[in-house]
């Protein structure tokens, strides 16, 4: 009887991070259940995050630019020439923003809730051996899927206005033809 062989954790991230862009949009799919929508975000993100195997010689401004950030600005490229892949990921956008409870996420990590030390302690065990799962509302947990590396903070501080309103105007294109209209 054949056994199937086991991953190295390293080799099982590098599968999860080897989606190419062309089938991340393909897998966009705003009817999709909760879990898949959630899944495919976290999957873009890695994309996001992760750089190609192969790297070519960089100018001194792409080297001053997190990789991440340059990847957001290829993926804001990418949409703004592919009308469906827009579409889609408008849609699934919409959805996401539609269904998430924001309140847990400043809850979670900006106004701090009131726990008791025991609260807290239980509350760090959970996250320690429980596996987090995508099939939730609460953007406070979902938030630990999608940016789980401290150095996410700098790729994200890092990202400069003009992206910043690109990537509004894909996430909510109604309050940009708001603010154009005024």
């Amino acid at each position: 009887m054949f056994w199937p062989r086991r991953r190295s954790p390293n080799a099982a991230r590098a599968a999860r991070a080897a989606w190419d862009l062309t089938a991340l949009l393909n897998a966009a799919d705003p009817r999709a259940s909760l879990a898949e929508r959630h899944l495919w975000l976290v999957r873009l993100v890695e994309w996001l995050r992760h750089a190609p195997l192969e790297t070519a010689a960089a100018t001194a401004d792409e080297v001053a630019t997190p990789t991440p950030v340059r990847r957001l600005k290829h993926l804001l490229n990418v949409l703004e020439r592919h009308e469906p892949h827009r579409e889609r990921v408008a849609a699934l956008l919409a959805r996401f923003w539609r269904e998430v409870d924001l309140v847990a996420l400043f809850a979670d990590f900006g106004f701090a809730p009131r726990m008791d030390l025991f609260g807290e302690l239980a509350q760090r065990l959970r996250n320690r051996l429980m596996p987090r799962t995508p099939a939730t509302r609460d953007l406070g947990e979902l938030f630990g899927l999608l940016f789980p590396h401290a150095s996410d903070a700098r790729w994200l501080e890092a990202i400069d206005d003009a992206t910043l309103l690109r990537l509004a105007a894909l996430i909510a294109p109604e309050l940009q033809r708001a603010g154009g209209s005024a």
